[in-house]
């Protein structure tokens, strides 16, 4: 399964593609009980813009020992790809990502999945389900900020 989307925040085009695969099959334990089971492995990398201006503070990137640490631009990260605003104002700091969307990718999300269906009774009647599985989404890779608004995961996952 392949999906490409576009999501408008703020005015900016944001752009991701996910790509998935699932597995799975059924196992009849009992004429009465029948197991699905399965595991879907998702690959979901960070979203990045269309026209690459993302830039972020990121702690990590700060350098005290740049030759102006006061600069505005020190401990900015831009997107692989973006113009170097920071350069063209003549401003020191400003470092490159290693990809357009600034934080690392998580390419193994792993999702098991089982569900049991059966009939518990003597005449049949009765039937029982329950499921246990674990969910990824897109938005699991984002933090809400206290005030309000989004903040992406660039804080935590930058380190490396």
């Amino acid at each position: 399964m392949w999906d490409e989307r576009e999501q408008s925040e703020s005015g900016q085009r944001s752009r991701w593609r996910d790509v998935e695969f699932y597995f799975g099959d059924t196992w009849k334990a009992t004429r009465t009980l029948t197991l699905d089971y399965g595991i879907r492995w998702s690959f979901m990398p960070a979203a990045w813009l269309a026209d690459n201006k993302l830039a972020a503070f990121v702690p990590s990137a700060y350098d005290p020992n740049l030759s102006v640490p006061t600069s505005p631009c020190n401990g900015i990260v831009l997107a692989a790809g973006a113009p170097n605003g920071c350069a063209a104002l003549g401003v020191a700091g400003g470092v490159y990502s290693k990809n357009r969307s600034i934080i690392p990718s998580n390419n193994h999300l792993i999702a098991p999945r089982v569900v049991s269906r059966g009939t518990y009774s003597p005449w049949n009647w009765v039937l029982a389900r329950g499921s246990w599985a674990v969910l990824h989404s897109r938005s699991d890779q984002r933090h809400e900020h206290p005030a309000g608004r989004r903040e992406s995961a660039i804080h935590d996952r930058h380190r490396g």
